[in-house]
């Protein structure tokens, strides 16, 4: 088996990480993980038309969690339930101008992002955006940074969502502990 995507794309510095990141992010099989989060959807009308229209969860606090990370030829399918709303993605390593960014496809939108290691995290920053394949301009395109660090021994995550003008779409904070998927 090939080596899992994060680590094949961050390189050697990945086995730095705290082991809570490194056995989310590192493993080559599939894995199941659980925990709560806040969701919070932006307050702009606009916000809240593209926040229904992209399926992405909708507010709530102490929202259940669950993620299952699938390897799938080279990349990983990210299927996240958020309280049985489900938000399902794949990720690939890029290549040609995206190289070194993380590949992530749901929908109609491809977003490549630059993983950055900083204090014992993983920081991940929108580098380029894609809507049906066409590359929008950087004055168009949303703002995405996303976190995952380990917290007291306990994976944590952030993520946001946001565009000029009208503000987060949406913002979601929790944390996942593994659940043993072995029978």
């Amino acid at each position: 088996m090939s080596e899992a995507l994060f680590p094949r794309v961050i390189g050697p510095a990945f086995a730095a990480l705290p082991a809570p990141v490194r056995a989310c992010h590192g493993g080559g099989a599939d894995r199941a993980w659980s925990g709560q989060a806040t969701v919070e959807a932006g307050r702009h009308p606009l916000a809240r038309l593209l926040h229904l229209l992209s399926g992405l969860p909708p507010a709530g606090a102490d929202v259940k969690v669950t993620v299952r990370i699938e390897p799938r030829r080279g990349g990983e399918v990210w299927r996240r339930d958020f309280a049985g709303h489900p938000f399902v993605s794949v990720l690939r390593a890029g290549r040609g101008r995206d190289a070194g960014c993380l590949v992530e496809r749901f929908g109609p939108a491809t977003l490549a992002m630059v993983p950055t290691l900083r204090d014992g995290g993983i920081d991940l920053a929108l580098r380029s955006f894609r809507l049906f394949g066409l590359p929008l301009p950087r004055r168009l395109r949303p703002r995405i940074e996303a976190r995952a660090e380990a917290v007291g021994g306990q994976y944590r995550f952030a993520a946001e969502f946001a565009f000029c003008g009208i503000g987060p779409i949406l913002r979601y904070r929790g944390s996942l502990e593994p659940v043993n998927t072995q029978r």
